[in-house]
């Protein structure tokens, strides 16, 4: 994960200390579009291997509250570092002394992640990881060719897991929420509220607080999961939540009412963390024992899909037929899991498999 990020934010920094830095940026964001590929999957599978059973929704939760807090503090720093009527050289600077930080800080913790720490603890935290890595151990082989054929059977045995492609369906409808959100909002802003002031900066804010709610959905999703091991019910209710939410953003933009607007993208922030962090967990349980990895690459590219898809038809809508319209890519989103998800009886593979051996005992 930081291997992808240390190169692609020192592009950063260099793109921005030339006045045709264009292409450097490009190509650092696509080394950093290229990390996505292997830092979602990651965040599950590294909690699997350190942490208990008991504890590694904890584990994942902590990890997704590192990329809202960045998202939130982004939208704040962002449009007060960068400003149309700025002078150039001085907003390059600002960019650099960012960037340059960045990629400084996460250059020293690749040195030391890859000098100082292990690949996994001497003996496996839980029995479930225990029996994967029995079961790694079987399967592994140094042929490349072999690994490209159990690879491609992995992948072809998910296609046809009904349960794996309704919870992977559930994520791709969640997950590029907070993100079209945050592409679009000013432009929604613009075309409702140009009247109020700066909505660039109003933007911000509301970016700032989805983000951050985000946190604290995510955070609590944790000890929530571990307590009670409900994961698609979590998963409904919050995504359920989200849409409510939603809906009073679209009340809120009838009645030309900011307040209502800022509400409501709060509760989507919050709600949708919570049900992104359940849906990962739950993907998790119904793919046991299959490597996590291996698990979330249709996911990676489902985002990226889905997310486009997402974007395209409500910047089309907003431009057609206001910010309503475009508002309602959203809550439509989040209303097909809710139609899905609780007709279809999901195992929970992981779970199961800690609790028999305990029983054994």
């Amino acid at each position: 994960m930081v291997a992808c990020s240390s190169p692609s934010l020192t592009l950063a920094s260099l793109a921005v200390s030339f006045r045709q830095g264009d292409s450097i940026a490009i190509f650092g964001q696509l080394i950093s579009a290229f990390s996505t590929t292997i830092r979602i999957p990651l965040k599950s599978a590294i909690a699997a291997v350190w942490f208990p059973a008991n504890e590694i929704a904890y584990a994942v939760s902590i990890m997704f509250v590192g990329r809202a807090l960045g998202k939130a503090t982004g939208a704040v720093v962002a449009p007060n570092l960068v400003s149309v009527t700025g002078n150039s050289s001085i907003i390059r600077m600002r960019l650099l002394a960012v960037f340059g930080s960045f990629a400084i800080v996460t250059w020293v913790i690749l040195v030391f992640v890859v000098l100082f720490i292990k690949p996994r603890p001497k003996h496996p935290p839980s029995i479930a990881q225990a029996k994967v890595l029995q079961l790694q151990d079987l399967q592994d082989s140094t042929s490349f060719k072999k690994v490209l054929t159990k690879f491609k059977n992995v992948q072809l045995k998910l296609l046809t897991n009904v349960h794996f492609l309704t919870a992977w369906f559930a994520r791709n409808t969640v997950d590029p929420i907070p993100r079209s959100i945050t592409t679009l909002l000013s432009s929604i802003l613009q075309a409702n509220f140009s009247k109020n002031g700066n909505t660039n900066v109003d933007g911000g804010y509301m970016i700032m607080g989805l983000w951050l709610m985000s946190i604290v959905g995510s955070f609590s999703a944790g000890p929530l999961l571990s307590i009670t091991g409900r994961y698609k019910a979590s998963v409904v209710v919050s995504t359920d939540l989200a849409s409510v939410s939603c809906f009073i953003g679209i009340a809120g933009l009838a009645i030309n009412s900011i307040s209502l607007v800022y509400g409501s993208q709060i509760l989507v922030g919050l709600f949708v963390g919570l049900a992104l962090m359940s849906v990962t967990e739950l993907i998790v349980q119904v793919t046991y024992p299959t490597r996590i990895t291996d698990a979330f690459v249709f996911n990676v590219i489902g985002l990226g899909i889905m997310l486009l898809i997402q974007t395209t038809i409500a910047r089309l809508l907003l431009e057609k037929f206001g910010p309503i319209a475009a508002f309602a890519v959203e809550l439509f989103y989040l209303l097909l899991p809710i139609c899905l998800l609780p007709f279809i009886k999901m195992p929970f593979h992981r779970q199961e498999a800690e609790a028999s051996t305990i029983e054994d005992q």
